[in-house]
């Protein structure tokens, strides 16, 4: 009798302990689901970690000129831009094509946002410098022989300056980029094959070389990250 009694004590204790086990359990999966609830409502897709964005001018082709640029980050608040822009045009006149234009633009940016919270998001300010190759020809005719000229020039500038703008990102994977600038550039080399006695000062950059000077670089640009 008494080993009959301990059998059911013993079996008592152990469906209480099992009691105990399987409600500890409850508790800890409905802790963890809250959990994952809770991130789930706080998920914010902006936080995906993005490295690059690729972007297109939607200013350059009034200008008849491709603008592409790659943006890199570096951090959340620094990042680095590459830009390439080229040019091609030909005018005409009364006896045909009178001038041919080319030019050609390498762009390095240093961006810095003014807040760190998301990648290539918000204010910022960069510096930038600016490497420019033009290829100019025209034509000069000749009224008594109709003998046409070609006269062409080339020209390699270098453009230090500083730009601020804003940027905004759309679901994780669109943007657009708002910005304004000021830059100084100076011609480094001219070669011509202008010769004596044919060059205006309206035909020839060497008198005047276009790109010297005091420019403005308004922008605005789409693009996508990944």
């Amino acid at each position: 009798m008494a080993f009959g009694l301990e059998v059911v004590l013993q079996l008592a204790i152990h469906l209480t302990n099992m009691r105990i086990v399987t409600a500890i359990l409850i508790l800890i999966s409905l802790n963890c689901a809250g959990q994952k609830n809770s991130l789930i409502q706080n998920f914010d897709p902006m936080l995906i970690p993005k490295k690059g964005a690729i972007k297109v001018s939607l200013v350059s082709p009034i200008l008849l000129t491709i603008n592409i640029s790659y943006e890199y980050a570096l951090s959340n608040k620094y990042s680095m831009q590459h830009g390439l822009a080229y040019t091609d045009y030909y005018a005409y006149g009364r006896r045909g094509k009178y001038a041919a234009f080319n030019n050609f633009q390498y762009t390095f940016d240093f961006r810095m946002y003014l807040k760190n919270k998301v990648k290539f998001h918000g204010w910022y300010q960069q510096p930038f410098i600016k490497y420019t190759f033009i290829n100019h020809h025209f034509y000069i005719t000749d009224s008594i022989t109709n003998k046409i000229t070609n006269i062409e020039e080339n020209i390699h500038a270098i453009s230090i300056g500083y730009a601020f703008g804003k940027q905004k990102v759309y679901n994780n994977k669109w943007l657009i980029d708002v910005y304004f600038g000021v830059y100084e550039s100076l011609t480094i080399n001219y070669d011509s094959n202008v010769e004596a006695g044919l060059e205006t000062p309206r035909q020839s950059y060497k008198k005047a070389p276009i790109v010297n000077g005091l420019w403005f670089r308004p922008g605005l640009k789409v693009g996508y990250l990944f």
